[in-house]
Protein backbone atom coordinates (compact mmCIF):
# COMPACT_ATOMS: atom_id res chain seq x y z
CA UNK A 1 0.00 0.00 0.00
CA UNK A 2 1.08 3.34 -0.78
CA UNK A 3 0.96 6.74 1.21
CA UNK A 4 0.93 10.51 0.33
CA UNK A 5 2.22 12.32 3.02
CA UNK A 6 1.84 16.56 3.54
CA UNK A 7 3.60 17.95 0.79
CA UNK A 8 7.68 18.68 1.04
CA UNK A 9 7.86 21.71 -0.83
CA UNK A 10 5.22 24.37 -2.15
CA UNK A 11 6.16 26.77 -4.22
CA UNK A 12 4.52 29.99 -5.28
CA UNK A 13 4.99 32.43 -8.02
CA UNK A 14 2.76 35.36 -9.01
CA UNK A 15 3.43 38.79 -10.85
CA UNK A 16 5.78 39.54 -7.43
CA UNK A 17 7.75 36.50 -7.81
CA UNK A 18 8.73 33.27 -7.11
CA UNK A 19 9.26 31.92 -3.21
CA UNK A 20 8.88 28.66 -1.40
CA UNK A 21 7.03 27.66 1.80
CA UNK A 22 8.77 25.99 4.30
CA UNK A 23 6.42 25.50 7.28
CA UNK A 24 3.45 23.57 5.50
CA UNK A 25 1.79 21.52 8.11
CA UNK A 26 -1.59 20.99 6.27
CA UNK A 27 -2.98 20.84 2.60
CA UNK A 28 -6.37 20.09 1.69
CA UNK A 29 -8.19 20.09 -1.82
CA UNK A 30 -11.73 20.29 -2.60
CA UNK A 31 -13.79 20.83 -6.37
CA UNK A 32 -13.62 24.61 -6.23
CA UNK A 33 -10.80 25.71 -3.82
CA UNK A 34 -7.15 24.53 -2.52
CA UNK A 35 -6.15 25.01 1.30
CA UNK A 36 -2.90 24.91 2.82
CA UNK A 37 -1.91 25.73 6.72
CA UNK A 38 1.57 26.94 7.78
CA UNK A 39 3.33 28.39 10.46
CA UNK A 40 4.60 31.29 9.05
CA UNK A 41 3.42 35.05 7.65
CA UNK A 42 3.38 35.40 4.22
CA UNK A 43 3.02 38.91 3.38
CA UNK A 44 2.14 38.97 -0.31
CA UNK A 45 -0.48 36.52 0.55
CA UNK A 46 -3.32 39.67 0.94
CA UNK A 47 -6.91 39.10 -0.02
CA UNK A 48 -7.21 39.11 -3.94
CA UNK A 49 -3.49 37.75 -4.11
CA UNK A 50 -3.27 35.74 -7.40
CA UNK A 51 -0.77 33.19 -8.07
CA UNK A 52 0.06 29.65 -9.15
CA UNK A 53 0.90 27.18 -6.74
CA UNK A 54 4.01 23.88 -7.61
CA UNK A 55 3.05 21.25 -4.80
CA UNK A 56 5.05 17.97 -4.21
CA UNK A 57 4.61 14.83 -2.38
CA UNK A 58 6.70 12.01 -1.45
CA UNK A 59 5.15 8.28 -1.56
CA UNK A 60 6.06 6.05 0.64
CA UNK A 61 5.72 2.25 0.51
CA UNK A 62 3.89 1.20 4.10
CA UNK A 63 5.23 -2.04 4.43
CA UNK A 64 8.91 -0.01 5.02
CA UNK A 65 8.72 3.78 4.95
CA UNK A 66 10.96 3.98 2.34
CA UNK A 67 10.21 7.37 -0.31
CA UNK A 68 9.06 5.47 -3.73
CA UNK A 69 8.16 7.94 -5.94
CA UNK A 70 7.27 11.64 -5.84
CA UNK A 71 3.98 13.34 -7.17
CA UNK A 72 4.01 17.06 -8.13
CA UNK A 73 0.88 19.08 -9.12
CA UNK A 74 0.46 22.56 -10.71
CA UNK A 75 -2.50 24.71 -9.95
CA UNK A 76 -3.06 27.81 -12.07
CA UNK A 77 -4.34 31.04 -11.53
CA UNK A 78 -5.38 30.85 -7.75
CA UNK A 79 -7.12 33.79 -5.89
CA UNK A 80 -6.42 34.45 -1.99
CA UNK A 81 -9.89 34.78 -0.82
CA UNK A 82 -9.80 34.51 3.18
CA UNK A 83 -7.11 33.80 5.40
CA UNK A 84 -8.37 32.28 9.30
CA UNK A 85 -6.14 32.31 11.86
CA UNK A 86 -5.76 29.56 14.96
CA UNK A 87 -3.84 30.12 17.76
CA UNK A 88 -3.92 28.02 21.00
CA UNK A 89 -1.50 27.84 24.16
CA UNK A 90 -0.40 24.22 23.45
CA UNK A 91 0.17 24.73 19.52
CA UNK A 92 2.01 26.33 17.36
CA UNK A 93 0.03 29.69 15.69
CA UNK A 94 -2.12 28.14 12.32
CA UNK A 95 -2.13 30.68 9.20
CA UNK A 96 -4.73 28.81 6.61
CA UNK A 97 -4.71 30.25 3.18
CA UNK A 98 -7.72 29.42 1.12
CA UNK A 99 -7.79 30.09 -2.46
CA UNK A 100 -10.24 29.50 -4.82
CA UNK A 101 -9.42 27.95 -8.49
Amino acid sequence: MKIIDTPTKVVVESSQGQFEIGTLQSFDETEDRVIIACAEYIPQFNRGFVCDLDIEFKIYESADSTVTDYKKYHYSDLVLVYIPKKADMESVTQLKYIFYK
